[in-house]
């Protein structure tokens, strides 16, 4: 799953990290994430632009605590960072990983718009 779910976009000349978790359940979700490390490999320090697509997700303390998990391990590598598909739940969510991170991830109503900031 992670080959056609985890992928390198160019956008505007940039490369974009993308990890579309869209419409998948929890468990398919943790999955995805455990296979998201090896995309970091090899990256400098503060490189990496992604983004992260939660549109029709639902996500429970143990997706969360996985994405905590993979954000500890890779935000260094991490430029800037986007998100995609919040509700007011995954909101209040980002804007607590955000109280912990030195580089802030921004939601977006939509996956053109977040990739148009990250091109930037």
């Amino acid at each position: 799953m992670t080959g056609d779910r985890i992928y390198w976009k160019t956008e505007r000349g940039k490369q974009i990290l993308i990890m579309d978790c869209s419409g998948l359940n929890n468990d398919q979700i943790k999955e995805l994430i455990a296979g998201g490390y090896k995309y970091y490999e090899n990256k400098e320090p503060n490189s990496v632009l992604s983004l992260t697509d939660l549109t029709n997700t639902y996500l429970t303390s143990s997706t969360y605590h996985a994405f905590k998990d993979l954000d500890a391990k890779t935000h260094e590598y991490d430029l800037k960072t986007a998100v995609v598909g919040l509700n007011k739940a995954k909101t209040i969510l980002l804007n607590l990983v955000n109280k912990f991170r030195k580089s802030q991830i921004k939601g977006f109503n939509s996956r053109e718009e977040a990739l148009a900031w990250l091109a930037q």
